[in-house]
């Protein structure tokens, strides 16, 4: 998901068989037959009722999540994700849509867990190339590039096994952005020194912070939880504090998971997030005390809440592999509106 600072300073049985026959005996066997179907039909939607319901009420069990990869599984999902910004103080609305095919395949199963290769094979932006930059984040610099993880037992994510190679290619691809972004408007120089922003992206690129981005949203933010219908889990969204509340069902195999979530941000929790992203991107505490100091104007101008309101659903298949992983959300920033629709599908499981 895109950061919100970043958005903002661009200022989801009919049987009909019966015959009639001239013969009396053959119109009775029909008849016999034609009964015989019904109640064989009626049993038949009778079991399935039963069944539906009885999966249904184990749903509100709790239910682990773990997936069952077996050494050579492969497979191929396609994201789409779609941002529409509208800016505060009528500064005009801004889109862009981003396509990604990846391949994921399972390359070990060892003691520890699996080991995960995460291939993103295309990635396609459109509209606004700010906002879809925001939206591909890290894998922009990725694409044809294998992502190793290492997950435990129950599929979490724990660890990128080939993190320097990784942490490489990012590094290479987000300093020639700096240096497109210095030379076409130098004057940043004087505000965020170019070393200082190249040293904040390499803390937010560390190990830690790339395993827990994806873990945040899609496919690997299931994997490894024990849930049921109801629970409540405190999370961090893109550094937003949200309580999501959950609800499971299971029908004939097929497990669905809902997260409803609604951002928890108090008044010093803003102040904290600002502060914060300001100083990501190569700002100090002198920059981020400045921008606070015009805190009681953000306020008089209504600009001073983070608020967001997201809708994940994923299925799980009787394999245990995702199938598919939509999100739905409206983030509410310093007086922007943010609406963004993301859907994962598999492809071909």
């Amino acid at each position: 998901m895109a950061s919100l600072l970043n958005i903002v300073f661009l200022s989801l049985d009919h049987i009909n068989i019966i015959k009639i026959y001239p013969h009396h005996k053959f119109i009775i066997c029909a008849a016999d037959f034609c009964l015989t179907a019904i109640y064989i039909t009626f049993m038949k939607k009778l079991i399935l009722s039963v069944a539906i319901l009885a999966t249904s009420l184990c749903a509100n069990a709790q239910t682990l999540i773990k997936p069952n990869f077996k050494k050579g599984d492969v497979a191929h999902y396609e994201n789409v994700t779609s941002m529409q910004i509208d800016l505060p103080m009528g500064a005009g609305s801004q889109q862009a849509k981003v396509t990604a095919l990846s391949t994921i395949t399972v390359k070990e199963t060892n003691a520890d867990g699996f080991v995960l290769e995460d291939l993103c094979t295309s990635i396609k932006p459109e509209g606004n190339e700010d906002l879809a930059e925001n939206i591909s984040d890290f894998i922009q610099y990725l694409e044809n590039t294998p992502l190793l993880l290492q997950t435990n037992k129950d599929g979490e994510v724990v660890k990128i096994v080939n993190y320097n190679d990784v942490a490489a290619k990012i590094s290479k691809g987000t300093v020639a952005k700096i240096d497109e972004l210095y030379k076409k408007t130098p004057e940043l120089e004087q505000q965020v020194p170019k070393a200082k922003l190249i040293l904040a992206l390499s803390t937010k690129y560390s190990e830690e912070k790339l395993i827990k981005t994806l873990k945040e949203t899609g496919i690997y933010a299931l994997y490894g939880k024990t849930l049921k219908t109801g629970d409540v889990a405190e999370r961090n969204i893109n550094g937003v504090k949200a309580k999501t509340t959950y609800t499971i069902s299971s029908v004939l195999g097929t497990t669905a998971i809902v997260g409803t979530s609604k951002a928890t941000m108090s008044e010093e929790d803003a102040k904290a997030y600002i502060a914060n992203q300001i100083k990501e991107r190569g700002g100090d505490d002198a920059m981020a005390q400045q921008v606070l100091s015009n805190w009681a104007q953000f306020k008089q101008m209504g600009m001073d809440k983070i608020d967001l309101d997201m809708t994940e659903t994923a299925h799980i298949n009787k394999s245990n592999w995702i199938t598919d992983y939509a999100t739905k959300g409206v983030i509410k920033a310093m007086g922007a509106n943010v609406k963004i629709e993301s859907n994962t599908k598999l492809l071909d499981k």
